[in-house]
């Protein structure tokens, strides 16, 4: 199962979280943060069209974010510059994934 499919379905597994929107690419994302200012962001670190860090720079200080990625410098990275506290690395294992959803919800 594709990383994206299986977030999909551990977040489609917890009623507290709604799925809003799907996207592949930095720039279909940084439309969206323009449109709308969500809760919570799981930015994959490497999309179809560059890296998020962009994205980063452009959603709202209130939306708590997670990175997801398969290169440990990039959780450090955005822990040191973005000051984000939370990542996955990748492969999402359920265990983990609650972890950090219960850790950055109940902050």
């Amino acid at each position: 199962m594709s990383p994206q499919l299986l977030l999909e379905y551990y977040c489609s597994n917890i009623p507290s979280l709604q799925l809003d929107k799907k996207l592949d690419t930095v720039r279909d994302s940084l439309d969206y943060l323009g449109k709308d200012s969500p809760d919570l962001l799981f930015p994959d670190i490497e999309l179809n069209d560059g890296l998020s860090w962009n994205i980063l720079d452009n959603s709202s200080p209130k939306t708590k974010v997670i990175v997801t990625t398969r290169n440990p410098e990039y959780v450090a990275l955005a822990k040191s510059k973005y000051g984000i506290s939370q990542a996955l690395l990748k492969p999402i294992a359920l265990s983990e994934f609650l972890k950090v959803i219960n850790e950055v919800v109940s902050n």
